[in-house]
């Protein structure tokens, strides 16, 4: 049975389905499609105003996504005069994942949201990926130079051993061939002390920026430990993103309650269930969904069979809006555009607890198909060598949103900054 939708009250049956789980996690096949992000939007709307979700996690940097996070929270940390201010801060290629018009919008229905609902709830967005070695250095030394300035002078001193590689991932990562201790010991010092960290008859507000510091912190460890991955190969880089990324969740809900997760497909779709577990990859779905329990963990993919999508043809190239070529016969995204077509329906979602086994749309669903996976790195005529997870549908996800023809996203920054490298990140995704 396929629910079509055109409208958000159209979404509030998947709402009310993924109600009572602890996290919710809403996928995307690319990471430059509008539809995707709308109808996500959306749909976490619902789920915060009515289901009483209290945060929401992305696949972005903590201390760029803090700005979007402190406006929409009205903190008294906030400088920003609006959302698109706040994201302006989202500065690390590629922007346009978290700094577009989307994003905007849902960053000032946040806002509105905390300040008129009237239930002494305070939603929250943060980011959840390991990237940010040195923003988040300095976060956590900023924000102990306003609490506790003995502390921060200790602090400045261990950071002190990544000050020689400038800023740069990419020497940090090769120094480690001759000097394999690196800094992890500093980082890991340094953690241990913002953990323990107290202040007699703190504020709220200050009580908030301790918690942002043993955040930065923690990416700082593991940040470390990606990085130096990379080098040893003790475990997949990937694998200690996703470990990563599992970790910040699980810290979250202790803290906050029920939570959202906003990723790639290739983060939300159980790995379990798809081609990374034979190549030994997990995923933060599928180690939520160990952690906490199936039943506790919803988890929502997306699907589209043809459009546009901003991408680049390599990493830290200018953004292109792109042509999405028609899914390739045999996969998950063309199977449901057959079954779209057959409906006369362009866009709906399949939520597989419906689903019984002599159901024909079960049957053509429970077999291993190829989903389409569009990176932040993308060459359209390559596609057919490529781009493509096998994937047990049914047991990847509890549900999928299909878009037939979808557009790309409208970015706010036209010229992002460059100076990351493509070596520290995973080739796609």
């Amino acid at each position: 049975m396929i629910h079509p939708f055109s409208k958000r009250e159209d979404l509030e049956e998947l709402a009310t389905s993924m109600a009572k789980k602890q996290v919710v996690m809403i996928g995307e096949a690319t990471h430059g499609t509008e539809d995707f992000y709308h109808w996500r939007r959306q749909l976490t709307e619902i789920l915060i105003f009515k289901h009483g979700f209290n945060f929401v996690g992305v696949e972005g940097d903590w201390p760029e996504l803090h700005h979007a996070h402190l406006y929409a929270t009205s903190s008294r940390s906030n400088s920003a005069k609006s959302a698109r201010e706040a994201l302006g801060h989202v500065r690390r290629w590629p922007t346009w994942m978290w700094a577009n018009t989307e994003m905007v919008a849902f960053v000032e229905w946040l806002k509105t949201f905390n300040e008129t609902s009237g239930k002494g709830r305070s939603v929250g967005l943060f980011g959840i990926d390991v990237y940010s070695l040195f923003d988040s250095i300095d976060s956590v030394l900023q924000t102990l130079d306003k609490l506790d300035p003995v502390m921060a002078e200790k602090a400045r001193l261990r950071y002190s051993c990544f000050h020689p590689f400038d800023r740069d991932e990419k020497a940090y990562l090769n120094s480690l061939v001759n000097c394999p201790e690196g800094c992890r010991r500093e980082a890991i010092d340094e953690l241990v002390d913002v953990l323990k960290m107290r202040l007699v008859g703190a504020k709220d507000h200050e009580n908030e920026m301790i918690f942002d510091a043993q955040q930065n912190a923690r990416i700082i460890v593991n940040a470390e430990n990606y990085y130096r991955t990379m080098i040893f190969g003790e475990e997949d880089s990937w694998n200690v993103r996703d470990r990563h990324m599992c970790d910040m969740m699980e810290i979250l809900i202790g803290k906050f309650g029920k939570g959202i997760v906003w990723a790639h497909n290739t983060h939300v779709g159980d790995h379990n269930a798809c081609e990374m577990r034979e190549r030994g990859h997990v995923n933060i779905g599928g180690l939520m969904r160990e952690a906490l329990g199936k039943e506790n963990v919803g988890l929502i993919g997306m699907s589209t069979y043809e459009g546009s999508v901003i991408a680049s043809y390599k990493w830290s190239a200018p953004m292109v809006r792109m042509i999405v070529p028609p899914a390739r016969p045999h996969s998950v995204d063309f199977l449901v555009k057959e079954i779209s077509d057959a409906e006369e329906c362009s866009q709906f979602y399949i939520s597989f607890e419906e689903l019984e086994a002599n159901d024909p749309m079960y049957k053509e669903l429970n077999q291993r198909q190829g989903q389409r996976a569009i990176g932040v790195v993308y060459n359209p005529p390559f596609e057919k060598f490529g781009n493509y997870v096998g994937s047990h549908l049914l047991d990847r996800y509890d549900a999928i949103i299909f878009i037939r023809d979808s557009k790309a996203l409208t970015p706010l920054i036209i010229k992002p900054d460059l100076g990351e490298i493509a070596e520290t990140y995973p080739s796609t995704f």
